[in-house]
């Protein structure tokens, strides 16, 4: 899957042939934003999630230094004041259990974690972008993070890297 190409999405009439190219299904254009790191906000997970939990910062999304919109103060406050403690990350899990988007899970490490968009994977299991705690080293996620999360399912599932450096 080559991702450093353009893709584009034709809205067109039923009746007018597709113009030439390769088509992709949902599913394959579902894959490469998740490979991208790119998220969807859907209903289940509006207001859930900052523009730098969603990354949206590390991929120029996000200005901070223009116009005026919704949540900017929010935004710039944790611009400049610091870096967020939590972003989204990419995992791979081979669970059977679908993952839909603003499902809470515990990953295997004990971190808690909410699930940004999901889709399933030639050859078996999911990708996933969630949102959950940065850590280098699992012994840093803290036993109350840990222990609050009990009802949480928990997801097996394999950290994957992402075009872009999460930090």
């Amino acid at each position: 899957m080559d991702l450093s190409g353009l893709r584009q999405l034709i809205v067109a009439p039923r009746p007018e042939p597709p113009p030439d190219g390769d088509l992709q299904s949902r599913t394959d254009w579902a894959q490469e934003d998740i490979a991208a790191g790119l998220p969807q906000v859907v209903a289940a997970t509006s207001g859930a999630f900052t523009a730098q939990m969603l990354n949206l910062d590390l991929i120029g999304a996000v200005s901070f230094s223009k116009g005026c919109y919704t949540g900017q103060e929010i935004i710039a406050r944790a611009h400049y004041l610091g870096h967020a403690r939590r972003r989204m990350q990419r995992f791979h899990t081979e669970s059977s259990q679908r993952l839909e988007p603003g499902k809470r899970i515990t990953l295997a490490d004990g971190r808690r974690a909410q699930v940004v968009m999901a889709c399933n994977v030639e050859g078996g299991g999911q990708e996933f972008l969630a949102v959950t705690t940065l850590v280098h080293n699992v012994d840093q996620v803290s036993a109350m993070e840990a222990d609050s999360t009990a009802d949480a399912e928990r997801v097996s599932a394999e950290q994957l890297s992402l075009p872009y450096t999460v930090s």
